[in-house]
């Protein structure tokens, strides 16, 4: 099983994601051939290091020619062997050395002719590690005594998704011994609303900012307050959402993401040059949200600014190249069927087909304001 983990120290072992937040990543996938098994591999270059009878095969693949390379393998911090040689893609480096007294304690490198290191390996001392603890199956909830402890296993299962425990019996055994809870009330109500019974969330998320403004108007936390007006958005109460969504741009944690909900807000109603400052307030925080930029397009199309908006629909396709919104808006601002041409070719090459692509919703997000 071939896996990659990308914001993650172990496998399963995942990282939170936030609303309209990107984590980016490179991967490379290189051929190569000759070495064997890899013991490590850079962009620039792969070795295999093999120790045996006294013996060090070394082999290197390198991706580039790298003419006049430098290699070295060191034993206890001395040098017992040194090459320098043209290294290619076309011919793997393949070198037998004999003589090789300890194993132990090797140190292979393999540098460019300016100085810059294409890849090295170092062997593993015999050093005794500590075995990590072994998984442990999470307490009942009765078990556990603290309402934090309750909060943190809930939040670990949902996570987790695990198959046989739930996390809702964690949240409500907090909230049994202590209803006004705002950890508690808000992972509630977010697992409720994530599982479509979005009026069932609504009371959760009210107690929790209940509670966090008992003494003071502005809490230090603005997640449940994000969270409501989610909440009323999804049940058309936009009024009452708006101001929720607002109130949370206090916490700079949530600005991005409540701006962003509040332009959606003013865009149905019409106040589209208030939805474009607030728009700008949202991609000042986050300007990699792509459903923000292609709010923001919209706008300038309906505030008639169309040159500023071919201008950020070139700059927005650069982060993202396949933003079917965004390249229909192209398409509706130059009147350009060529650019509408393109696009469906896209999105029969992705989604399969057109019938296909209607059913999963390739054009879901913000709606196409005509």
């Amino acid at each position: 099983e071939l896996m990659c983990g990308v914001y993650t120290d172990n496998q399963p072992d995942f990282s939170w994601l936030q609303p309209y937040e990107e984590k980016s990543f490179n991967q490379y996938f290189m051929p190569y051939r000759d070495l064997g098994v890899i013991k490590n591999a850079t962009k620039e270059a792969m070795l295999n290091l093999e120790l045996d009878n006294e013996k060090a095969h070394i082999r290197i693949y390198t991706t580039s020619e790298y003419p006049n390379s430098k290699i070295k393998l060191k034993s206890d911090g001395k040098i017992i062997f040194e090459d320098i040689v043209d290294l290619s893609p076309n011919v793997s480096y393949d070198k037998t050395i004999d003589g090789l007294n300890d194993s132990k304690n090797i140190y292979i490198s393999v540098f460019a002719n300016n100085g810059k290191m294409l890849v090295d390996w170092q062997t593993d001392s015999d050093e005794l590690k500590p075995i990590p603890e072994p998984a442990k199956a999470v307490k009942s909830p009765e078990e556990i005594t603290s309402i934090e402890k309750l909060y943190l296993t809930g939040l670990h299962l949902e996570q987790y998704r695990h198959a046989t425990f739930n996390p809702t019996d964690y949240y409500l055994e907090a909230l049994k011994r202590e209803p006004g809870d705002a950890r508690n009330n808000n992972a509630m109500g977010l697992y409720l609303m994530r599982h479509g019974q979005i009026q069932k969330a609504e009371p959760y998320f009210r107690k929790a900012i209940e509670t966090l403004t008992e003494f003071n108007p502005n809490p230090y936390d603005g997640e449940p307050l994000y969270n409501l007006g989610f909440c009323l958005q999804m049940q058309e109460k936009l009024e009452e959402a708006y101001d929720s969504f607002f109130k949370s741009t206090w916490n700079g944690a949530w600005q991005d993401s409540g701006f962003f909900n509040c332009a959606q807000i003013d865009t149905i109603y019409g106040n589209y040059s208030r939805a474009h400052e607030i728009t700008e307030r949202s991609l000042w925080k986050n300007s990699l949200n792509q459903k923000a930029r292609h709010l923001k397009i919209v706008l300038l199309r309906k505030l008639d600014k169309k040159e500023e908006a071919l201008k950020f629909i070139d700059e927005s396709l650069q982060l993202d190249h396949f933003n079917f919104g965004i390249i229909y808006e192209k398409y509706l601002i130059s009147n350009n069927g060529n650019v509408l041409n393109e696009m469906k070719k896209m999105m029969k090459m992705f989604m399969g087909n057109q019938k296909g692509m209607k059913k999963r919703g390739a054009l879901g997000g913000l709606p196409f304001f005509k």
